[in-house]
């Protein structure tokens, strides 16, 4: 039986001067990322979930590319964006250091549990230290 194809949406948070990555359930190190709701962009979908997985309220900077993969049942194809984080919501001190971590731009690759996430990041890592170096002005 073909593998049904999922679309998802997810994001390189920039908070200040750090990017923010998620362990994930299974101890994995990602960035945020979840399934499309209907009617949702991929964008929409990128903010919705860095809101939920980290509780900072972002926005979306620009279009960083794309990574998929395989699970049991579906092959997964995610959109990712580069996001800017405005501020902490509510949520993130219960997400703060329990699974999601501010990480310095240099460790980003190192941290990172997977490949593919890995070449997104070295993809979109000259964008992602111009907004890090102008958040620290």
């Amino acid at each position: 039986m073909p593998k049904k194809m999922v679309l998802q949406g997810g994001g390189i948070i920039v908070y200040g001067g750090q990017v923010v990555l998620r362990r994930n359930k299974a101890g994995k190190w990602i960035f945020p990322k979840g399934h499309v709701d209907p009617g949702e962009t991929t964008a929409q979908t990128a903010v919705r979930e860095a809101e939920e997985e980290t509780g900072l309220v972002v926005e979306v900077v620009e279009p960083i590319g794309s990574a998929g993969y395989k699970d049991k049942h579906e092959k997964v194809e995610v959109e990712y964006f580069i996001l800017r984080a405005l501020r902490a919501g509510p949520h993130w001190p219960k997400h703060e250091n329990v699974d999601a971590f501010l990480v310095p731009p240099e460790q980003v690759a190192a941290r990172l549990s997977f490949d593919k996430l890995r070449k997104l990041w070295d993809d979109a890592r000259p964008r992602v230290l111009a907004l890090t170096s102008a958040a620290q002005r």
